[in-house]
């Protein structure tokens, strides 16, 4: 298995937001974001705009955490094949403390571990709006 075949594997990716990016999003699709050169981990090879998905086994328990830290936020959650997910270029989330440990390792047992451990990876092309389904937790 490579790496494209692993990222289509988990079958749907997911990416929450503030509700209130809901009409842009579904007017230009989701964009990647430059955060602040402060974000990025010091041993960031090239700071890039990015967009962070996550898998379905870690889609809870990140929405949660969105919750906690800001209660008075609504969120929508959009829904992205992973198999589109897999075409456009893909890789670590800088931004995520512990990437700099994965960036040492494989690269196929890096991204793993970072879906699977961290349920992050970032995307750094924008993903169209007719790619994207709304998606209502359970």
């Amino acid at each position: 298995m490579d790496v494209k075949e692993l990222i289509k594997s988990y079958g749907q990716f997911y990416h929450i937001t503030d509700s209130g990016n809901e009409s842009n999003i579904m007017k230009n699709g989701l964009l990647p974001t430059l955060y602040e050169e402060m974000d990025y981990h010091i041993e960031c090879p090239k700071i890039m705009a990015q967009l962070c998905v996550t898998p379905p086994h870690k889609l809870h328990e990140l929405y949660q955490s969105f919750k906690c830290n800001n209660p008075m936020i609504s969120y929508t959650i959009f829904e992205i094949p992973a198999v589109y997910i897999s075409t456009i270029n893909f890789g670590y989330d800088w931004t995520f403390y512990g990437t700099h440990r994965l960036f040492k390792m494989d690269y196929f047992d890096g991204i793993k571990k970072s879906i699977d451990e961290f349920g992050t990876l970032a995307c750094f092309d924008v993903i169209p709006k007719e790619i994207l389904k709304k998606y209502e937790l359970k």
